[in-house]
């Protein structure tokens, strides 16, 4: 469902930067909404392609270092990495209902409504990424040996590659 909402907001960010360039170029006079749709939009991908992201452990990490690391201290940091993110997506629903409410009375200047809608994308997002960290924390813990967990595709630092593999054969 986040995938599809994604594709939808994509779609409505290139539509509405489409009527602006649009507008501005070809008609020479640029619609006046469609630069705060499109600032809007933009936030609404960025918060739920980050609860997308933590639901397919896609979220950006640098493991040149932890790699290296023994397994013992891998998972660990493995399960401290889970409980802060889990941390911020609370903080997340915590700070953007307070952010939602303080914003409820203010009208975006252009399209005429609440800037709470806007605000709203931090605790909605907030919670979905909790409802997705929630469970990936208790697998940590609950499956403790079984991490870290292999790289798929056998892209593991310093796996062979099949063509390495068949180098060293021969």
């Amino acid at each position: 469902m986040l995938e599809l909402l994604l594709i939808a907001v994509m779609i409505g960010l290139v539509a509405t930067i489409a009527v602006q360039v649009f507008s501005r170029y070809v008609l020479g006079s640029p619609v006046p909404w469609t630069e705060e749709l499109a600032r809007y939009l933009l936030v609404y991908l960025t918060f739920v392609g980050c609860a997308l992201a933590i639901h397919e452990h896609a979220h950006l990490r640098i493991d040149v270092l932890l790699v290296r690391f023994p397994v013992q201290l891998q998972r660990v940091i493995g399960l401290l990495t889970t409980a802060s993110l889990l941390i911020t997506a609370v903080l997340l629903v915590w700070y953007g209902i307070v952010f939602t409410e303080l914003s409820w009375g203010t009208v975006s200047p252009a399209l005429a409504q609440s800037i709470a809608w806007i605000y709203a994308a931090m605790p909605v997002t907030g919670a979905v990424m909790a409802c997705y960290l929630v469970p990936q924390l208790i697998d940590r813990i609950t499956h403790w040996n079984d991490y870290p967990r292999a790289i798929p595709d056998g892209d593991e630092p310093g796996a062979a590659s099949p063509a390495g593999q068949e180098g060293a054969a021969s």
